[in-house]
């Protein structure tokens, strides 16, 4: 015999037992699946650290050795809505990702021709670990040749632009493949 189990769910802010009709479900469990003492519901967060990540909009990274080239990018992104964060070079940003509390970037716009460790050995390393599979790489460099787009495409970039570039082709670009930020 099954026993009939009501679901309710309600949006962010608003008690659980308000819920319309529209946001019930009745679930049929076998009562030796069904557990004798009822559990708390969770909390909705009230404030936005407690979001859950997917909530949270796309996070850009920049590494780029031109301040001219990261303020462009960090003010363009920055007006569509995302957070973008800036490195002069792939050493400060190995460092920064590497940190506990750091925030791993949806998308990451990378120059190849950087101080200390190029673009090619940064997108080497971030794509041999796990935690950044999901994250997409477009290279920004100067370099126009053949040889350095197949090298950007091996390394995992998925995009290749030449500079100067267009502002609005990198912000199409970078909203084709993280879509548009949400408002808070």
């Amino acid at each position: 015999m099954y026993k009939k189990i009501l679901l309710r769910t309600a949006p962010p802010g608003m008690p659980v037992s308000s819920a319309t009709s529209s946001q019930t479900a009745s679930l049929w469990v076998p009562p030796s699946q069904l557990l004798q003492e009822t559990l708390p519901v969770p909390q909705t967060p009230s404030y936005p650290s407690q979001v859950s990540l997917s909530a949270r909009p796309p996070l850009i990274m920049v590494i780029d050795d031109s301040d001219t080239v990261r303020k462009i990018l960090q003010t363009c992104l920055g007006r569509e809505g995302f957070p973008v964060v800036v490195f002069p070079d792939g050493v400060e940003a190995m460092k920064w990702l590497t940190q506990p509390d750091s925030r791993i970037p949806n998308l990451i716009i990378l120059d190849i021709g950087l101080p200390k460790l190029d673009g090619y050995e940064v997108a080497k390393q971030l794509k041999a670990k796990p935690q950044f599979k999901d994250t997409i790489i477009i290279m920004l460099s100067r370099r126009d040749g053949m040889i350095d787009r197949l090298k950007g495409r091996l390394v995992g970039a998925r995009e290749y632009f030449t500079k100067p570039f267009q502002t609005q082709v990198i912000t199409d670009v970078v909203k084709s493949y993280v879509g548009c930020p949400r408002p808070w």
